[in-house]
């Protein structure tokens, strides 16, 4: 049977890295071993810029030396398959849409090319998503195989569905992951991604996290699972029966239990409930066992039988009591979850003091978060829990669906939550069902009654006008969800805090117990499937989120206050709200620390610390060189009083303009001297000017960081954004624009009645030095040069290099930036790592600067610069001035010592228009010579 599905596994251990060997094999290098990760490629003509975290696919052919490409689709999985050259078939739009959205190859362009990808992989199981769509046409079905399995079924795209997308595991036994687009018609793909699933490769060992249903080898497997039929346990396998006996002592029999597994038929039942295995149904007893590395681990078992109640459910995970219940009309199933160490290799479940014992399923994952109270509650049955409010819906098949379009989800990527403070409260919860992976830094809250030994849960809404001691505890496991909808499992799950009982609708509050205090509470509502609700939430009777209607286009909604706790428990209520489901929440005590102090700087190189610059185009021409914008930028936040401090809010004053959001989520405390970063991003969008010539424009807002101690502030950072229709074409911002527009500094650059544009002659306008020639500030230091701007023809490099005076042709290169980024701000270098060109050198004694385009350049001398284009332009007396210099300047018009801009034009084309944008440098630690 295939292995099962299990996760990546919480520690580093040697496993195969597809996705560095590709990378590898990009570079010309050696794949080497390295940690289980994904693999992302996009398909896309070569020309078009590569969405961040994809490697890129031309439409080559498949070659041994490349490790993967395309083959036809009739020789794709044989042993001799033939390459197809399928460039021509990539294609690029230019839709409002996700990058990847924009990019796809033709699997099938014509009734005799129908292509087949394929990729070399070591033999094992993966995970493997297809996501196919053409945001400009809907005449297609798209179906995608992987092995032979299908990951997309036949699904025709439609205006309000252009893409699908699904996912699937397969096992590789050939070397080769084979993809094709069977059962499509005129089907293109936009990216694939493969996942080795660690375990699973040539010498399978141990497992650190698994989904196992409990089934005959024929039965329907529950949506994430992976069937366990009854096969003995193997080292192989890593899984299997033994006989409850010989668990006492060191080597454990493996036992066949493939005859005792059963399918049930109990309608509005899950899957994973409607299959069963029974432990002593004959002689032997049998027990199941996983290998997992020693440690210890989360474990949620189902017992149970929907068809019948002939049974005593005793059952035990590594000895630990996880159910103990006898089953009812009405409660026939029920769920236990324990944290258990284990200490001999083997996670084991048995059924020990049981009477006619049967598993239904078992999730089990390296432990997070405190150890919960053993609990033994009913799993939701046709005759106990009457079908909840008509959203209730069973969890949708795993089947491939059109994605869903982009959703508002304010909530910021989940993260481990920061150590809180000692004496404080800081305690992040995500609503889900038992069965659901565990988000990293959150506690899985799966709908239990209030427990004070847990010390948080559920009681009856109806309840909480008694004193808090009397409020009635309430399970509301049967209300959890996952949908299968959304990456971020945090708002890919939710508890309905509703639910009917009989006729009636009963609803829920959930509490935790805390010190008296006051506290900030910060929650998500919403449902990636459904809108039929109306959001409300109260913290302590205070709203934490007001009534909110959700959209197709904006599902979710989170809300934070600061609230007082006087009786020792924290209450959330839906009070005001219809329908209310619940998504995530974090409680984090408020600081008594005085007046918080903090700064948040930008870590742009050559950008003033208090101002941030982006560029960002609406649109790139068909066939046009790859072109990147800067539209992300990192601001790090820093403690720098004595206390702690909580940040607990980032934002921006232009929200249709910049988003932000904190890398370790909100609200996060920093200890003196930490800080954390702040991620924000230049969205702003006009379709309408798309590709339009001349159409430019300066977006600004600021960025607001709110911190609390005893007090609350807010720091401000400058935020400016140039947004072009497309690259060049008029859409440049001038010289003035960058220096005193975008980057904010205080140098006059064309002072009063005068114009840059002087046609190459000699001569200084507003705070410009003439000097050809310069000398190091601080003798015993090098030169430091950022290079601000490049605005100069798409695809290009261009370099800038220093000469000593006396020999011009002895020149000496600083740096080269990138030919992607020859239409943006703060261009990273050609080679290497670095975001943008930052870069130093030690020159002679009085030198001078040159920067090249191709084999031709211009010097910071103007004598050594051809003059006979200016002439001709008009230029009289010393022309050849194509190399300019301004002193830097903060905002408040101080010269920064040793600092001075470099701009530049080629004076020796005859398109020169004397902008002086094409190279923008920052120089550090300078002075005119003489």
């Amino acid at each position: 049977m295939p292995a099962p599905r299990f996760r990546l596994p919480a520690q580093p251990r040697p496993t195969r890295s597809i996705v560095l060997a590709i990378v590898a094999l990009l570079l010309g290098v050696a794949p080497q071993a390295a940690a289980a990760a994904d693999t992302a490629i996009v398909f896309q003509p070569a020309s078009a810029a590569v969405p961040s975290d994809y490697a890129p696919d031309f439409g080559g052919p498949f070659s041994a030396a490349a490790g993967r490409g395309w083959v036809t689709e009739a020789s794709a999985g044989t042993a001799s398959p033939v390459p197809l050259d399928m460039t021509e078939w990539t294609r690029l739009r230019t839709r409002s849409v996700p990058m990847v959205d924009n990019r796809f190859i033709h699997t099938q362009p014509t009734a005799s090319v129908h292509g087949a990808y394929e990729l070399v992989v070591p033999n094992g199981r993966y995970q493997v998503t297809v996501r196919q769509g053409d945001p400009n046409f809907y005449n297609a079905v798209y179906a995608a195989r992987a092995e032979g399995q299908t990951i997309v079924p036949p699904t025709t795209p439609s205006s309000t569905a252009p893409t699908a997308e699904g996912t699937g595991e397969v096992t590789v036994s050939d070397g080769r992951l084979t993809i094709d687009t069977i059962g499509g018609t005129n089907a293109k793909i936009n990216t694939i991604k493969v996942v080795e699933l660690p375990g699973t490769g040539p010498n399978p060992t141990q497992f650190t996290q698994g989904k196992i249903d409990f089934q005959p080898a024929a039965a329907a497997t529950g949506a994430g699972y992976t069937a366990e039929t009854g096969e003995a346990f193997s080292a192989a396998r890593g899984m299997g029966f033994v006989t409850e006996a010989s668990l006492a002592g060191v080597a454990h029999a493996p036992q066949s239990a493939a005859d005792r597994t059963r399918t049930r038929t109990a309608a509005n039942t899950e899957i994973k409930l409607n299959t069963i295995v029974h432990l002593a149904l004959t002689t032997p007893t049998v027990a199941w066992e996983v290998a997992v590395p020693n440690g210890s681990y989360a474990v949620t078992v189902g017992a149970g039988d929907p068809s019948y109640e002939n049974s005593r459910y005793v059952v035990h995970v590594e000895g630990v009591t996880a159910i103990d219940a006898t089953p009812a009309a009405g409660r026939r199933s029920f769920v236990g979850t324990v944290v258990v160490p284990v200490t001999d290799g083997r996670l084991t479940i048995d059924g020990i003091g049981g009477d006619n014992v049967k598993l239904q399923y078992l999730d089990f994952a390296p432990a997070t978060g405190p150890t919960p109270t053993p609990t033994a509650t009913p799993a939701p049955t046709p005759t106990a829990t009457p079908a909840p409010t008509p959203t209730a819906t069973p969890a949708p098949t795993p089947t491939a669906t059109p994605a869903p379009t982009a959703t508002a989800t304010p909530a910021p990527t989940a993260t481990p939550a920061p150590t809180p403070a000692p004496g404080s409260v800081d305690r992040a919860f995500n609503f889900q069902p038992a069965d659901a992976p565990v988000v990293a830094g959150y506690t899985p809250e799966i709908g239990s009654a209030y427990d004070a030994s847990r010390g948080y849960g559920w009681v009856l809404e109806s309840s909480l006008d008694r004193p808090s001691a009397e409020h009635l505890p309430y399970p509301f496991e049967p209300t959890t969800r996952r949908r299968n909808k959304v990456s971020d499992l945090r708002l890919d799950t939710l508890l309905q805090m509703e639910t009917m009982t009989g006729p009636a609708l009963t609803r829920g509050a959930w509490e935790m117990a805390v010190p008296n205090g006051n506290y900030t509470v910060t929650a998500s509502v919403g449902d990636p499937s459904y809108v039929n609700s109306t959001y409300a939430l109260n913290a302590e009777g205070q709203p934490l989120i007001t009534p909110y209607t959700p959209t197709t286009a904006a599902r979710f909604k989170s809300g934070s206050v600061t609230v007082a706790v006087t009786d020792g428990r924290l209450t959330i209520d839906g009070i005001g709200g219809t329908n209310n489901k619940i998504n995530w929440l974090r409680v984090t005590s408020v600081l008594d620390g005085g007046v918080p102090q903090i700064s948040a700087v930008n870590t742009q190189a050559g950008a003033l610390d208090d101002q941030v610059v982006f560029n960002r185009f609406q649109a790139i021409p068909g066939g046009w060189p790859s072109t990147r914008p800067l539209d992300t930028a990192t601001v790090r936040v820093t403690n720098t009083g004595d206390d702690p401090v909580d940040v607990t809010g980032v934002s921006t004053t232009a929200p249709t303009s910049f988003t932000a959001s904190a890398a370790d989520g909100l609200p996060v405390r920093l200890a003196p001297g930490a800080s954390t970063d702040v991620t924000v991003k230049f969205t702003y969008s006009d379709p309408s000017r798309a590709l339009v010539v001349n159409e430019r424009e300066l977006r600004t807002g600021e960025l607001v960081v709110t911190a609390q101690a005893g007090t609350t502030v807010q720091n401000r950072t400058s935020l400016r954004g140039w947004w072009q229709s497309r690259p060049e074409r008029g859409t440049e911002p001038t010289l003035t624009e960058i220096i005193n527009g975008v980057f904010g500094y205080g140098t006059t650059i064309v002072g009063s009645g005068q114009k840059l544009r002087n046609n190459g002659k000699l001569q200084a306008v507003g705070d410009e030095v003439l000097a050809p020639y310069w000398q190091r500030r601080i003798a015993s230091q090098g030169v430091t040069v950022t290079q601000l701007a490049a605005y100069h023809g798409s695809g290009t490099t261009e370099v800038v290099a220093w000469y000593p005076q006396g020999n011009s042709g002895d020149t000496t290169d600083i740096g080269t930036h990138a030919a992607t980024d020859a239409q943006r701000f703060l261009p990273a270098p050609q080679f290497g790592t670095s975001p943008t060109l930052v870069t130093r050198f030690a020159p002679s004694d009085t030198f001078g600067f040159k920067i090249t385009a191709s084999t031709l350049g211009e010097y910071s001398d103007p004598t050594l610069n051809a003059s006979d284009i200016d002439a001709s332009n008009g230029c009289t007396g010393q022309c050849g001035h194509h190399v300019r210099f301004w002193p830097a300047k903060g905002r408040s018009g101080t010269a920064i010592p040793g600092a001075y801009f470099m701009t530049m034009d080629y004076g020796y084309s005859e398109t020169v228009n004397y902008d002086f944008q094409d190279n923008v440098y920052l120089l550090e630690n300078v002075v005119p010579a003489g």
